[in-house]
């Protein structure tokens, strides 16, 4: 019998299609699931660089893998090595953002992660930016040191989100360093005063500084966690790191989503477990959107 071959018109053909229907795999996978989860991370300048903590946080989320991680402060890891990092723990996709200090940023993810930006101009930490499916997935760290700075940060951040917001899905999260209005009554009296005192990063004028996330809020996104929750839980310190803060528990690190995805948010939730009671001063958070 004799062996028909390909011509190359015949093959590029076929190598085109091939390519065109393995590039959307994960696409078809994704429409086939019934929720996608998101986690924020402020890791402590990259798990203390402590291959231990490494290790810990790694056996801990291969067995209950989010689609996607936003990480902040992943200090000592370069591009290569939080891709090794990021695959070793279930994730082939990455981007990373060196902030040219303590505390780079970084996303991994399931599914491709593309139109790749990262923002420095005018931030202490910086904006990392992608596409991943049809999110728009925005990682952040604010100024840790001044409430004036951060609301100039923040509203950088707001117009580069602004022409995305009516259209689009967007995802906002990281570590803001900054209260929310809707936790006020956890910060008291007492608990002003001693902040007085202690010359606090979150005191304008005398009082708590809510202008931050106000300013959020304003801007039409939504804090998932309080969507759902409507009570406070601290995400920072951990346990671990109670020494100097045990009786000031604060919730700064958020998951915020834009109007288009607010009907679709499930849980949001702050992950408290032996691993992330030591591996950070800061808990994750979780976010689970319907598809």
């Amino acid at each position: 019998m004799a062996i028909k071959y390909l011509d190359m018109k015949q093959l590029c053909k076929f190598l085109f299609v091939l390519i065109f229907c393995l590039s959307n795999l994960q696409s078809i996978a994704f429409a086939n699931d019934k929720e996608l989860k998101v986690m924020s991370y402020n890791v402590l300048t990259g798990f203390n660089n402590n291959d231990h903590y490494k290790q810990k946080f790694k056996s801990w989320i291969e067995k209950e893998l989010p689609d996607i991680i936003g990480f902040q402060e992943m200090s000592k890891f370069t591009a290569e090595s939080f891709k090794l990092f990021a695959k070793s723990y279930g994730h082939e996709y990455t981007a990373f953002m060196e902030t040219g200090g303590c505390c780079p940023l970084a996303l991994s993810s399931k599914y491709p992660i593309t139109e790749i930006k990262k923002v420095k101009e005018q931030l202490h930490h910086g904006l990392l930016m992608a596409k991943i499916l049809d999110y728009n997935v925005m990682v952040l760290h604010l100024n840790p040191f001044d409430w004036e700075k951060r609301a100039v940060e923040i509203q950088s951040i707001l117009e580069i989100a602004k022409p995305l917001m009516v259209q689009e899905k967007v995802i906002m999260m990281g570590d803001f360093n900054s209260l929310s209005t809707v936790d006020s009554p956890v910060y008291g009296a007492e608990r002003l005063e001693k902040a007085i005192k202690g010359k606090s990063k979150n005191i304008n004028n005398g009082n708590f500084d809510y202008s931050v996330t106000g300013a959020i809020q304003q801007a039409g996104f939504i804090d998932t966690f309080w969507q759902v929750n409507k009570k406070f839980s601290l995400s920072c310190p951990t346990k671990y790191y109670t020494t100097s803060g045990a009786s000031n528990p604060i919730r700064i690190d958020y998951i915020w989503v834009n109007e288009a995805l607010k009907e679709k948010v499930r849980n949001s939730e702050i992950i408290y477990n032996p691993v992330t009671h030591f591996v950070s001063d800061h808990y994750p958070v979780l976010l689970t959107l319907s598809k």
